[in-house]
C-alpha cells in the first residue's frame, strides 16, 4: 500500500478560512477601496488568522518617524497609535533595513527605551513583521504580535505577507487614479485657457485666467505673470497670491539680487530657487512678505526670446514636483500665442 499524501482536515480548514480572509480584502481592493479603507481590515484578518494577540500597520515618514496608520483590536489604538521615533533594534528599524520579514521571539532581548515600552506597558512577548512594498520602496510594516510566551509557526511571516501584497496593491491603485484625475486637471486647466486664447479674449484676462490656473493645478499658494521691460526690470501682470501686498497688479520691478524672475531673464530657461530666506533684491523681500519660500518659473517666448515669464511659489522649502517646469511651460506657450496674436 502507496503512502498517503492526504491532507488533513485541520489544514484544509485552515486553508480555507485563509483564503477566505484575503478574498475579504482582495474583493474591496477590487472595487477600489482607498487605502486607509483597508488599513483596519487588514490587520483584524491578518490577526485572527495567525492568532496573533495584536495586529498594527505603520507607516514610514520621512522624518525618522513612524506613524501606526491602524491597530486591532480598536482599543489598541489607544496606546500604540500615533507616532514614534524610527530608533533602536525594534521591528519597524529591522524591516527598514532588510526590506524582509522579521521576526522578534523575544523582547526581553532587545535593548532601547521603545523596546521597554512594548515589552512593558504593552506585554508584548514576539512580534512578525512583514513589509509592505510599493514600487520597490518600503512604505510600512503590517506587524502581528503576541501577549503570550510561544512562537508564531514557521509559515506566520508568508501568511501575513500576503495581507501587506494586498495594502500595496491598493496603494499603486490609488496612486494611479490620483495620477490621472491630477492629468485631467489639467488638461481641463489648459482647454479653458487655450478657449480664451482662440476666442482672442482681452491679454489681461488671459493672464489672469493662466495664474488662476497655474496655482491650482500645482496647489501652490502664490503664481504671478511678470514682462520684461527694456531697461531689464519687470512688471506684475497678472497676480494670483495674498492681497495686501507691497507688489501689487502693475509694479514695476527691479531685478536685482536674487530671485526666479531674474534667473529665466538670463539664461532663457526654467529655473528654480528654493530658499528665498536670505535672497536680496525686491522680489525676494515681497516673496518673504507673501509667506513664499521656494519659487519655481518658466519663460513665455515670443520669437525665441524671453518676453516674460510665469513664476510660482510655494509656502514650502521643499524640491517641486519633477515635470512642473513641463506643466509652466504649457501655459507658457499659450500666453505667447495670445501676445503672437492680438
Amino acid at each position: 500500500m502507496g503512502t498517503s499524501n492526504s491532507v488533513s482536515g485541520e489544514e484544509l480548514a485552515r486553508l480555507a478560512d485563509e483564503q477566505a480572509a484575503l478574498l475579504r480584502v482582495a474583493t474591496l481592493v477590487a472595487r477600489g477601496a482607498p487605502p486607509e479603507a483597508l488599513f483596519g481590515p487588514v490587520n483584524e484578518e491578518a490577526g485572527r488568522l495567525v492568532g496573533a494577540d495584536i495586529a498594527a500597520l505603520v507607516r514610514f515618514d520621512a522624518d525618522d518617524m513612524v506613524t501606526v496608520v491602524a491597530s486591532w483590536p480598536e482599543e489598541a489604538h489607544a496606546t500604540v497609535g500615533g507616532r514614534w521615533p524610527l530608533e533602536g533594534d525594534s521591528m519597524a528599524p529591522r524591516v527598514l533595513r532588510s526590506g524582509r520579514p522579521e521576526r522578534i521571539d523575544d523582547w526581553s532581548a532587545v535593548e532601547g527605551p521603545l523596546a521597554a515600552f512594548i515589552r512593558e506597558e504593552l506585554g508584548i512577548v514576539s512580534t512578525i513583521g512583514v513589509p509592505i512594498t510599493v514600487e520597490g520602496r518600503t512604505w510600512g510594516v503590517l506587524m502581528v504580535q503576541s501577549t503570550q510566551p510561544r512562537l508564531f509557526p514557521a509559515d506566520t511571516e508568508a501568511r501575513a505577507a500576503a495581507f501587506a501584497e494586498l495594502v500595496a496593491t491598493a496603494i499603486v491603485n490609488e496612486r494611479a487614479r490620483a495620477e490621472l484625475r491630477r492629468l485631467a486637471d489639467e488638461q481641463a486647466a489648459l482647454r479653458r485657457v487655450a478657449t480664451l486664447v482662440a476666442r482672442r479674449r482681452p491679454h489681461d484676462e488671459v493672464f489672469a485666467a493662466v495664474a488662476e490656473e497655474v496655482a491650482r493645478v500645482l496647489g501652490l499658494e502664490d503664481t504671478r505673470l511678470f514682462r520684461y521691460e527694456d531697461d531689464g526690470d519687470a512688471t506684475v501682470i497678472a497676480d494670483r497670491g495674498p492681497p495686501g501686498t507691497p507688489l501689487k497688479l502693475g509694479s514695476r520691478i527691479s531685478l536685482e539680487g536674487k530671485s526666479v524672475t531674474a534667473l529665466v531673464l538670463r539664461t532663457g530657461r526654467p529655473a528654480r530657487v528654493y530658499d528665498l530666506a536670505k535672497a536680496g533684491g525686491q522680489l525676494a523681500a515681497d516673496a518673504r512678505v507673501r509667506g513664499v519660500h521656494s519659487a519655481i518659473g518658466t519663460p513665455i517666448l515670443v520669437d525665441g526670446r524671453p518676453w516674460g515669464a510665469i513664476v510660482a511659489g510655494s509656502a514650502n522649502v521643499a524640491p517641486f514636483a519633477t515635470g512642473t517646469e513641463s506643466l509652466i511651460a504649457e501655459f507658457a506657450e499659450l500666453v505667447a500665442s495670445a501676445i503672437s496674436n492680438p
